[in-house]
This record gives C-alpha cells, sequence and structure tokens, in this order.
C-alpha cells in the first residue's frame, strides 16, 4: 500500500514537471517564430557590425576596416544629429555586388514607436561608399524627434561554420533639431572646409557627409573627414553612390 501511494506520488510529480516545462517552452518557441531577436546595441560601438556573422565578403577589399557607417565610432549607438528634412546617410561597405543578396533599410521613429520608412536595395556594382537617403515624396523627421535607423545586408555566399547565408548589420540614432538663425547665417558665408568644421562642431554629421561627392574631390576636406570620423585608413576608397532600390 505504501509502495503504491509513493508510485502514484513520483507519477503526479512527473505529470506537474512536465506541464510546467510545456508552460515555459510554448511561449518562447511561439516568440522566437514570430519575431527574430535584434542584434545587441553597443554602448560604445566600434566599426565592427552586428549579426549571424562577422562578414559577408569572400573578396573584401585590402582594408582591415570593415562594413560601417560614416559616424564617429566613440558616439553611443552611433547616435547624432540633422538639420535636414530628408537626410542622407552614408556607409562604407566593401563587399562586392554578388555577396550581398540583398539590403534593407527603415527608419523607425522613437516617440510614436513606428516605422516611417522601410526599403529594400541592391549594392552598386563597386564596393566603396554608398549612400541610401529618405526619398523626398515620404514624410520629414520632425523637429526634436529622434529616429533608430537599421541597415541590414544579407550575405549570398553561405557561412562556412552553418552553411547558411546570414547577415551583417548596423544601426544607430538620428535626430533632426532646428537650425538656430546664428548657425544658418554662418553657413551661408561659409566656403565647403567651413561648412565641414561647423558641421561637425554642432554633431551635425549627417549634414556634415551630405556633400560626400563634392568633399572627395578636396583631398585636404576629405582627409579632414576621415580623420575626424577615425577612418582614415579609407582614404583612397572609391565613391560608389546610392543604392539600387527594389520595388516593395
Amino acid at each position: 500500500m505504501i509502495q503504491s501511494t509513493r508510485a502514484i506520488a513520483f507519477i503526479v510529480i512527473q505529470i506537474t514537471v512536465l506541464v510546467i516545462l510545456l508552460t515555459v517552452q510554448l511561449p518562447l518557441r511561439l516568440l522566437l517564430a514570430s519575431d527574430p531577436p535584434r542584434p545587441p546595441v553597443k554602448d560604445n560601438p566600434d566599426s565592427e557590425p552586428a549579426g549571424t556573422r562577422s562578414s559577408c565578403g569572400t573578396n573584401e577589399l585590402t582594408t582591415s576596416l570593415p562594413f560601417t557607417p560614416l559616424l564617429p565610432g566613440t558616439t553611443s549607438n552611433f547616435s547624432a544629429k540633422t538639420v535636414s528634412q530628408h537626410p542622407t546617410f552614408w556607409f562604407y561597405i566593401p563587399y562586392q555586388n554578388q555577396d550581398i543578396q540583398s539590403g534593407n533599410f527603415s527608419l523607425y521613429n522613437l516617440d510614436q514607436k513606428k516605422t516611417i520608412y522601410r526599403t529594400d536595395f541592391k549594392l552598386p556594382e563597386i564596393p566603396g561608399f554608398v549612400s541610401i537617403t529618405l526619398p523626398q515624396d515620404k514624410n520629414p523627421l520632425n523637429i526634436n524627434t529622434k529616429y533608430r535607423w537599421t541597415i541590414i545586408l544579407n550575405c549570398s555566399s553561405p557561412n562556412p561554420q552553418t552553411s547558411e547565408g546570414g547577415f551583417v548589420t548596423h544601426e544607430g540614432i538620428i535626430e533632426r533639431v532646428a537650425l538656430s538663425s546664428d548657425l544658418q547665417q554662418q553657413l551661408q558665408t561659409a566656403n565647403l572646409s567651413e561648412r565641414l568644421d561647423l558641421y561637425i562642431k554642432n554633431n551635425l554629421w549627417y549634414d556634415a557627409t551630405a556633400d560626400l561627392v563634392e568633399i572627395r574631390r578636396f583631398s585636404t576636406d576629405w582627409l579632414n573627414l576621415l580623420k575626424a570620423l577615425k577612418l582614415q585608413e579609407l582614404e583612397q576608397q572609391p565613391i560608389s553612390g546610392s543604392v539600387l532600390l527594389l520595388e516593395n
């Protein structure tokens, strides 16, 4: 009789444990299936991308620097400001066109907690400096509002460790601010070098790099910008131009 009671108690305990395990695991599986986890945000980001692999390149350019935004790497979460309604985002992407199956760029309003822009794209033919601009037909950025941008590059070649394509990604913060009358006056009379200095001093990095093609034509300004970004190793790399947008 005692052995029978112990056996029943043991079975009850096993059933209870099984129910608890199913209760914990089922919601977790549903969560993982519905929304893949975001890569961790770095408090003090460097130029290394996050993602499921460190690089997509099978034939990267001869540089020690990886895929990176043209923003100061010492700035928390690649955070900087702009006075532009429709800013341009610049990235150094060393991958060949065939190395990237597709890319995705999105802008998320942190106040309204919603995505305001999202697009898929292909890279230009030549590796180098690549730009993405918020289109003029989209709503402008609001003043004194922060947005999170995210860029994802989906690798074409399989990861040797997992045999899957995987991806690399960066994210950062952009905040649109009002252009003060004093700064506006200074910019109106400034030449290219002076304008670049004014943008950098006011943490307007998205505006500092907006005219990258023009800046590239002047070696001194170009090198000064890259030094300010701590990316002077990229001095000889080409400007590839804008991404090729895909129809969503």
